[in-house]
């Protein structure tokens, strides 16, 4: 087995994600059930990884506070709440006004409500994909970077993938190239409706006595408490091709809004901007099936904003394919 990586493992969205595991909050209904099993296989990974000697991250509960002050923002919270409170191992707690300051008694003035979520996961996103990469190599993967520049075949099958050092020979071919699809899609003449989403982020700190004690949601404004004192504000989505340049206007707007809601990060000092691109499918859904008219290549993409979420859902839908067993996510490149 050949693990072909053309950048240092996690150097793109992977690795640049505040590591949400967030399978109920804005997720699409009709992903509601896949992100759900997902979230299931992240512990059973975790465990596995760490039987293995190489996890090197862990999973985190969250406590996630929605925030409103309107009509129509009470309206989406509510929906959450009755979301989270009617699943298994999931729970929710309203909070109006006074009960939300206790909670949290850096928010900012002018809001009004709150739903305080439980149940939900983070990890580190850089560590995560780097305990993986170690598993893979300790059960006797070979971690090959270099970068694939085409395809050999014969007949329906892919015989090899082209390097800049040569043609890695394969059995079985699995794509996940996140949006860089173009390429893959003159490989093996397939169409994919897979294009690039930038998102933004900051890593900030702050005092530790003046840090908010939940993680923080209004409209589209997150603050993540996550290890190291550090907080992630996020995010945005935009559609910007292949630039990955962090901008100053998304910066300021990132950190103006997070004061909106909390004061405090007024005063945060900022340790990283990132940018990177996640994988959109144009129809939200991921893709794990077959290349249309192949043997053996198989797609896995398209997890989009929940990609770290989704992504061993993924692995496992290939690998079932692979046996000859489940279903394929969606159809890729027919």
């Amino acid at each position: 087995m050949t693990l072909l990586e053309r950048d240092a493992i996690g150097a793109h969205a992977s690795g640049c994600n505040a590591g949400n595991l967030n399978p109920l909050y804005a997720t699409p209904p009709s992903l509601l059930t896949q992100a759900l099993d997902a979230f299931k296989l992240h512990h059973l990974l975790a465990e596995e990884l760490r039987s293995l000697g190489c996890a090197r991250y862990a999973l985190h509960p969250v406590t996630r506070i929605l925030i409103g002050s309107d009509a129509a923002e009470r309206a989406a919270l509510e929906q959450a709440a009755e979301l989270f409170g009617a699943t298994p191992r999931f729970s929710s707690r309203w909070l109006e006004r006074e009960a939300l300051r206790r909670a949290e008694p850096g928010i900012a003035e002018n809001v009004e409500f709150g739903v305080q979520l439980e149940g939900s996961r983070s990890v580190d996103g850089q560590l995560f994909t780097r305990s993986l990469a170690d598993a893979a190599v300790r059960l006797g993967c070979e971690l090959v970077l270099d970068a694939a520049v085409g395809v050999t075949s014969r007949a329906d099958r892919v015989t090899g993938v082209r390097t800049g050092r040569g043609v890695l020979a394969c059995d079985e071919v699995v794509f996940a190239m996140g949006p860089w699809v173009s390429e893959l899609q003159s490989w093996l003449d397939i169409e994919m409706a897979v294009e690039p989403l930038k998102g933004q982020l900051l890593l900030v700190q702050l005092p530790k006595q003046e840090q908010p004690l939940h993680d923080l949601s209004w409209k589209s404004v997150a603050i993540y408490r996550r290890r190291d004192a550090q907080i992630w504000i996020g995010g945005t989505m935009e559609k910007s091709g292949f630039d990955v340049t962090p901008t100053d206007a998304v910066r300021a707007g990132l950190l103006a809004d997070a004061a909106r809601i909390f004061p405090a990060m007024n005063r945060a000092t900022v340790i990283r901007h990132v940018a990177a691109l996640r994988p959109s499918n144009q129809s939200d859904r991921p893709i794990a099936a077959r290349a249309g008219g192949w043997g053996n290549a198989w797609i896995a993409n398209g997890g989009g904003a929940k990609g770290i979420l989704l992504s061993v859902g993924i692995a496992q839908t290939i690998v079932e394919l692979m046996a000859g067993r489940g279903n394929a996510l969606v159809p890729a490149g027919e």
